[in-house]
Formats: C-alpha cells, sequence, structure tokens
C-alpha cells in the first residue's frame, strides 16, 4: 500500500512455489497471483510474477519445460532463475543453462529477472558468463529487459 501511496506503476514479486511437484501448492500460487494482479491492475498497477527456477534445471527440458508451460499460461508472468555459486560450475555449463532461459524466454516474448549472487562471495557471481550468453540471445533477436538482482 505504500509503494502505491507514493505513486509506484509496477511491481514484481517472486511466485514462490511454481516449481513445486505439489499441483496444488501451484494452482494456489497462481490463482493468488491472478486475483492480486487484477486487484491492483484496477488501481492502475502492473504486478508482474516471477516464476523462478534454479539455474541449472533450466537446462533439463524435462523438468524446465512443465515449469514454462504452467508459468505461461497466466497473464503477466515471466521467466527467472536463483542462479546460486556457479564458481564451481564450468562455464561452458553455466552458459548452457543460461542460453536454454533465454531461448525459452525469447520463444514466449517474455523478460528474464536474476538472481545473481546470493552468497556474498565475490568469486562466485554469474555475472561474466551472463553477459556472454545475453550478447547471443541478443544477437539471435532476445530484446526484452533482464534484471539482474
Amino acid at each position: 500500500a505504500a509503494a502505491y501511496h507514493y505513486g509506484t506503476r509496477a511491481m514484481r514479486t517472486h511466485l514462490d512455489g511454481t516449481n513445486s511437484p505439489d499441483a496444488q501448492l501451484r494452482a494456489t500460487v497462481y490463482t493468488a497471483f491472478t486475483k492480486l494482479r487484477a486487484k491492483w491492475a484496477a488501481k492502475g498497477v502492473c504486478l508482474q510474477g516471477v516464476a523462478n527456477l534454479y539455474l541449472p534445471l533450466w537446462g533439463k527440458p524435462a523438468l524446465a519445460e512443465p515449469h514454462l508451460e504452467e508459468a505461461m499460461s497466466h497473464e503477466g508472468v515471466l521467466l527467472g532463475a536463483y542462479c546460486g555459486n556457479v564458481n564451481g560450475t564450468p562455464f561452458a555449463e553455466t552458459e548452457a543453462h543460461l542460453d536454454a532461459l533465454f531461448a525459452y524466454a525469447h520463444a514466449h516474448g517474455v523478460q528474464v529477472d536474476l538472481h545473481i549472487d546470493e552468497t556474498n562471495d565475490p568469486q562466485c557471481c554469474c555475472l561474466q558468463p551472463l553477459v556472454h550468453c545475453l550478447r547471443k540471445a541478443r544477437a539471435n533477436g532476445y530484446t526484452k529487459p533482464v534484471l539482474l538482482g
């Protein structure tokens, strides 16, 4: 309510639980989001929801594609990833996961929201592979904004 009072016109929230194996939990999350999105839209505020996956899971189509299909069936939902500590992961592997995420986002015309560093370890940041992969995605026509947090 305070954000609205001060003139906010767009807000983004993480839809925790959308990657759960519990179908009822996922349905509850998406239903709540849809209701809140409509409530805030009536006040002139665009509410966006982020359907996150742990970054390596975007590279596993058997897990990523059902998540993607469900997320894209809800208006206002975009894709995201918790990147974690990529320091111990081969650069090419991290790139493959990011490439997959950007390919899905491009195919569905949605933005990407990334948790680039949640560890406070200066060696783990995913920024270098991200920049490399985003350049490739841009060269392939992906034009949507990418938020890093």
